[in-house]
């Protein structure tokens, strides 16, 4: 068994029509002494054939992609998660021609130029392409797949997709926005669009997915995931604005279509509209304000009859005949998207578990709905809909038992966007559930569209915002402290456990969220100030930007600030070398005496021998990157941010940060310019020469 494929050429094909094609072509390749990895010949027995595929398609030592192109090939799934794949890996797609292609025309524009090796010149192209390493770009494809119970919105989807497309169903470098309150099917909407093969075959270069919520967790580390997705490489960015930048470059003049999902606020969005001319940016939103001015805006608001009608009575038996109920239930429920797939779920339960009879289901929520006071609501006033919501979640909640119950509410402390691994609601509920029982709970809840999605493949959950919202709001703050305390138990027990990668990296990247929200501050002082946990984190999450966030979000006072201060400082450093991180801090601090010497030998303690480290100070401590100004009141600094994070002079028109020298905190920011000749000039305060 071969842990890592040795192969340079993948050959993926359809069986139907391409298989002797697929057979003759490895035979000629080989005797070119190009190794081929093809599945008839490389896939071993007794394992997921899939996984065996994905990992030559991963393989970094696969350079290349030759597509048989018959008509069975572009409409098979397989051949087609094929391609995604080796286009996000950035193989290069050699497209052949194979039997039974009549026409070249009607191919997806990214395939761009299709070998015909019956010429004897492009079979001569084909091999040299073959020989050399790839130069491909990879192509991400982030956004996920529509829910299972996706109903089409027509009028809302073909406006949208016509000011994505030009007339020639090229793509629109614009910034288009869908609005519309929580659980209208914004996001839902935008991923049906990603999922369009016309858009598809527009954005030829990519689509990228970033989900924002209410309170971003870090910016900086979604950024930097975009980033990688684009370059396959982290990008070990100090700032926001650095990151904002480097995403920009990487963007460049590709077609790509970036979803930037769930934005609050204006200051969170306009990280994402740097650069990349190119690239079209379509945002989803409940709040106008936060939208660039000269965005192409499209509302969002309740469905048509027909929509409602059609998600209400998905999966429900004989349907048809209760037509006029449904769509009198549906109007009740403001044709509502979300209170919608509440109440089919309500449906479902009834009428395809319990096999109740449509009608009486029917009658049971409806009663239901009246003992918990839902008359007809203005979808347009917030209060109006949080109410709803709370009561149509109420209906469904009826059906769960009081422990269920109980369990559904805990659902309500993971962070916002997250996918919540299914390992660590697992360890939560250990002591009321074991593992089977906890997954058929799960399922459960998602059989009751209680929650947004689940995954039992990847084994992650998420939660919807609007019913997270619901959740916090009916447990309190003492009671979200309580059940965040719960949780942290659990947690504690998985850091030196064997467990799965997302199980591992959800600990690593939210712990100290949770500590926060359970408000255990010495415990989240200790975190940050312990040289292991930055190591181990920095092993899991592979991104130093992950740490860099804890003590944005996190870091108080003036230790915990000079590390956080330090790993921007070696952030480059770090993403190219984990290893470098504990002598890279030991080295910047090891004459501050704001540290306190527990770190530093804690620091010391963890290195792993053999390792050169600094035994004087040589290496830019936090602080000495600043230049003194002269003219103020107290002893203060400027430093000037250039784009790709670098400090140095020669950059026109940044803000000038001012620096306390004797803490190295941040006191203000003042408009200025850096002048390569005379050093700092500053528009408000004195110059300096």
């Amino acid at each position: 068994m071969r842990d890592e494929p040795v192969d340079r050429v993948f050959i993926s094909y359809s069986r139907k029509d391409g298989g002797t094609f697929a057979a003759g072509l490895r035979e000629q390749l080989k005797c070119e002494n190009l190794s081929i990895w093809q599945d008839i010949i490389a896939l071993e027995g007794g394992r997921d054939w899939w996984s065996q595929i994905e990992n030559a398609l991963r393989s970094k030592t696969l350079q290349h992609f030759v597509l048989i192109v018959t008509p069975a090939a572009l409409a098979s799934p397989v051949v087609r998660r094929e391609i995604r794949l080796a286009r996000q890996e950035g193989k290069t797609v050699c497209p052949v021609r194979g039997p039974g292609l009549a026409s070249l025309s009607t191919l997806p524009r990214w395939i761009g130029h299709v070998y015909d090796l019956d010429i004897k010149e492009q079979w001569t192209a084909l091999l040299g392409v073959l020989r050399e390493q790839s130069r491909q770009k990879r192509v991400p494809m982030m956004a996920p797949e529509p829910p299972d119970d996706f109903v089409e919105r027509p009028s809302e989807f073909n406006a949208l997709k016509t000011q994505l497309l030009d007339n020639k169903g090229d793509a629109v470098a614009i910034t288009a926005a869908l609005r519309g309150a929580g659980g209208y099917g914004k996001t839902t909407l935008a991923k049906a669009l990603a999922h369009d093969a016309d858009i598809q075959d527009a954005y030829f270069d990519g689509i990228l997915w970033a989900a924002l919520g209410e309170k971003p967790e870090s910016l900086l580390l979604i950024i930097s995931d975009l980033i990688s997705r684009l370059t396959g490489a982290q990008p070990g960015l100090n700032t926001i604005n650095a990151a904002a930048s480097a995403l920009g470059e990487a963007l460049g003049d590709r077609r790509i279509l970036l979803v930037v999902d769930d934005v609050w606020r204006g200051q969170d969005l306009s990280w994402f509209l740097k650069g990349g001319t190119s690239t079209t940016r379509l945002v989803t939103t409940r709040n106008d304000s936060t939208l660039p001015a000269n965005s192409v805006r499209h509302s969002l608001d309740a469905m048509r009859d027909s929509e409602a009608f059609e998600l209400i009575a998905k999966g429900l038996p004989a349907f048809s005949t209760q037509r006029r109920e449904l769509t009198a239930l549906a109007a009740r429920l403001g044709e509502w998207p979300l209170l919608l797939k509440l109440v089919n779920g309500f449906l479902r339960d009834r009428a395809v578990k319990l096999r109740q009879a449509l009608p009486a289901a029917i009658a049971a929520v409806n009663k239901r709905l009246d003992e918990k006071g839902l008359t007809a609501f203005d979808a347009r006033n917030e209060t109006e809909r949080t109410k709803a919501v709370a009561l149509t979640i109420g209906v469904s909640l009826e059906l769960l038992e009081t422990s269920s119950r109980d369990r559904f509410a805990e659902l309500g402390i993971f962070a916002e966007e997250a996918h919540v691994p299914i390992g660590i609601v697992e360890y939560s509920w250990r002591d009321h559930l074991d593992e089977i029982e906890t997954e058929n709970l799960l399922s459960e809840f998602y059989g009751l569209s209680l929650l947004l999605g689940l995954d039992l493949d990847r084994r992650t959950l998420q939660v919807h915002d609007t019913i997270r919202h619901f959740l916090r709001g009916q447990t309190g703050t003492e009671g979200l402290v309580t059940m965040q305390r719960r949780l942290l138990r659990a947690l504690d027990e998985i850091r030196g456990a064997d467990h799965d990668e997302s199980t591992k990296c959800y600990y690593y990247l939210y712990m100290p969220y949770h500590l926060a929200e359970a408000n255990e501050r010495e415990r989240l002082d200790a975190l940050l100030l312990d040289p292991s946990w930055l190591t181990a984190k920095l092993a899991a999450t592979g991104n130093i930007a992950a740490l860099v966030a804890d003590y944005d979000q996190y870091g108080v006072g003036k230790g915990q600030k000079l590390i956080g201060r330090t790993l921007r400082l070696t952030a480059g450093i770090c993403a190219r070398d984990q290893r470098q991180l504990i002598p890279q801090l030991l080295g910047r601090l090891m004459a501050n005496a704001i540290i306190a010497t527990g770190f530093l030998e804690a620091a010391r303690r963890s290195i792993v021998l053999p390792v050169i480290l600094e035994q004087k100070l040589s290496l830019t401590p936090p602080g000495a990157e600043i230049i003194r100004l002269e003219g103020h009141s107290r002893a203060v600094a400027a430093l000037c941010s250039l784009p790709d994070g670098r400090l140095a002079s020669g950059s026109w028109d940044n803000t000038i940060q001012l620096w306390d020298l004797t803490t190295g905190t941040e006191t203000g920011r003042i408009e200025g310019r850096c002048r390569p000749e005379c050093g700092w000039n500053l528009v408000a305060g004195s110059p300096v020469t």
